[in-house]
């Protein structure tokens, strides 16, 4: 996991981590999140030897699993992990 965490870090990320050896990584940034899965995707592929698909989620999403609806942040006050806040599958 340190080999993709050293291409985060080349890439200008902060305090990347991996997660187990799942190949999450958990990162900050100040960029766009429309232009992170490409510019991601664009920089593990040379070093992967293949085509991969990153998905990037917010931390407000990422305890989310692929098959639920993560949208955009709630216009309330209520905290997106109250059970009121419905998810629903995809």
């Amino acid at each position: 996991m340190a080999d993709l965490r050293a291409v985060f870090e080349a890439e200008g990320y902060d305090s990347v981590q991996t997660y187990i050896q799942s190949g999450n990584v958990v990162f900050t940034t100040n960029a766009r999140r429309g232009s992170l899965e490409q510019t991601i995707e664009n920089a593990l592929a040379p070093r992967l030897s293949t085509p991969v698909k990153v998905v990037v989620r917010s931390p407000r999403c990422r305890g989310a699993t692929a098959s639920t609806q993560c949208g955009p942040e709630p216009a309330s006050s209520t905290s997106p992990d109250s059970p009121n806040i419905e998810r629903r599958a995809v």
